[in-house]
C-alpha cells in the first residue's frame, strides 16, 4: 500500500506542473495574438492623417507621386514604408532676400557658390549696390518638392541673373531715379516665366527693390549729383508754376482778342450785305428805268460832289472887275489868264 501511494504521489506532481506549462503556453499565445493584432490595427490605423486648411498634402508611394494636391480634411493612406506623406503650406507668403553688396575685391566666387553679392554694373558702366525682396508662395506642392532638390536656392540664382541683365540694359540715373518700379514689374515677370519654366510651382506675388545705392567709394559725388538734380527739378517746377500762372491770362487776352475779331468780322460781314442789298437794288431799279434810274444816280452824285467843290465864277467879257463873291461865301478870285 505504501508503494502505489508513494508512486501515486510522485505522479500527481508532474502531472500539475505540465499542464501548467501549457495553460501558461496558450495563455502566451492568446496574449502574442492579441500584442499582434493590437500592433497590426496601430500600425493600419497609422495611415490615418489630417490637413489642415491652409495646407496642402502630397502622398509618395515608393518615391512616386500618388497624389499630387490633396485637399484640407481627414485622409488614409498606407502606412509607411509604403506611403509617404509631406504637408506643405501654400497660404503662407514666403520671403527671399537677395542682395547686392561692394565688390570683394580681387577674390572671386566659386561657380554655383551662394551667399556671393558683388555690386550690380549698369549700362553705362556704372556699379549700384541693390537689396530686393521676393515675396512668393506654393502654388504647386509636387512640383515644388520633385523640381529640384533646393528650389528657394535655384529661386535666388534665376532672381540674381534676373537682377544682372535688367540693370544692365539702363543707366546709372535711370537705376538711381525713374527705373525701380519699372524694373520691379518686369524683374517679377520675368522671374514668374523661369519659375514656369523650370516647374518649381511657385507663384511669384511680388519683387520689391528696397534700397539702389551708389558704392561708398562714390557716394558723395552721387550725393553732389543728386543735390543738382532737385536743383533742376525745384526750377522746372518753378517754371511750370509760373506758365500755370501766367497761361490762364494768356488764354483769357486770347479770347478777348478772338471776340472782338469775331465782332468785327460780323461787322464788316453786315456792311458788305447792306451795300451788296443796296447795289442790288439800285440795279434792279436801273433795271427796270434805265434813263430814269441814271438820271437820279447822277443827280445824288452832283449833290453829294458839289458842296464839297470850290466854285469860282468868273465874267470873260469884264474889264478888271472887282472879285466877285464866291458861292457858298468865300471870296471868288478872278483868274488870271483871263483876258480884258
Amino acid at each position: 500500500m505504501s508503494a502505489p501511494e508513494a508512486g501515486s504521489g510522485n505522479s500527481r506532481p508532474g502531472g500539475g506542473v505540465l499542464s501548467d506549462i501549457v495553460r501558461v503556453a496558450s495563455g502566451g499565445r492568446r496574449l502574442f495574438a492579441g500584442l499582434g493584432i493590437l500592433g497590426a490595427s496601430l500600425y493600419l490605423a497609422s495611415g490615418l492623417y489630417a490637413i489642415k486648411p491652409e495646407q496642402r498634402g502630397v502622398v509618395f508611394r515608393f518615391g512616386r507621386i500618388l497624389e499630387e494636391e490633396v485637399p484640407p480634411g481627414i485622409h488614409y493612406r498606407l502606412p509607411w514604408p509604403v506611403d509617404r506623406l509631406e504637408r506643405l503650406g501654400t497660404t503662407e507668403v514666403r520671403t527671399l532676400e537677395v542682395a547686392f553688396d561692394e565688390p570683394r575685391g580681387t577674390q572671386r566666387a566659386a561657380p554655383g557658390a551662394t551667399g556671393q553679392s558683388d555690386a550690380l554694373l549698369t549700362g553705362d558702366e556704372n556699379l549700384v549696390l541693390s537689396t530686393m525682396l521676393v515675396q512668393y508662395t506654393v502654388a504647386r506642392p509636387a512640383f515644388f518638392l520633385v523640381s529640384a532638390a533646393e528650389p528657394e536656392r535655384l529661386l535666388e540664382r534665376l532672381a540674381r541673373e534676373s537682377a544682372l541683365t535688367n540693370f544692365a540694359r539702363i543707366g546709372v540715373d535711370e537705376a538711381l531715379t525713374t527705373a525701380r518700379q519699372e524694373l520691379q514689374l518686369k524683374m517679377r515677370d520675368e522671374l514668374q516665366a523661369a519659375s514656369d519654366e523650370l516647374r518649381l510651382g511657385l507663384r511669384i506675388s511680388s519683387l520689391q527693390i528696397r534700397r539702389i545705392d551708389p558704392p561708398s567709394a562714390v557716394a558723395s559725388a552721387f550725393k553732389n549729383v543728386g543735390s543738382a538734380r532737385e536743383d533742376r527739378q525745384k526750377r522746372v517746377e518753378e517754371a511750370r508754376g509760373e506758365r500755370n500762372r501766367r497761361l490762364p491770362e494768356a488764354r483769357g487776352e486770347a479770347q478777348k482778342l478772338r471776340t472782338e475779331a469775331g465782332a468785327s468780322a460780323q461787322e464788316a460781314v453786315a456792311h458788305a450785305r447792306g451795300d451788296t442789298d443796296r447795289f442790288t437794288a439800285a440795279w434792279n431799279e436801273y433795271r427796270k428805268a434805265r434813263d430814269i434810274t441814271a438820271r437820279q444816280q447822277y443827280l445824288e452824285t452832283l449833290e453829294a460832289v458839289l458842296p464839297r467843290v470850290r466854285k469860282i465864277i468868273a465874267d470873260p467879257k469884264a474889264e478888271r472887275r472887282p472879285p466877285m463873291t464866291e458861292l457858298n461865301g468865300a471870296e471868288a478870285v478872278p483868274p488870271t489868264d483871263v483876258q480884258p
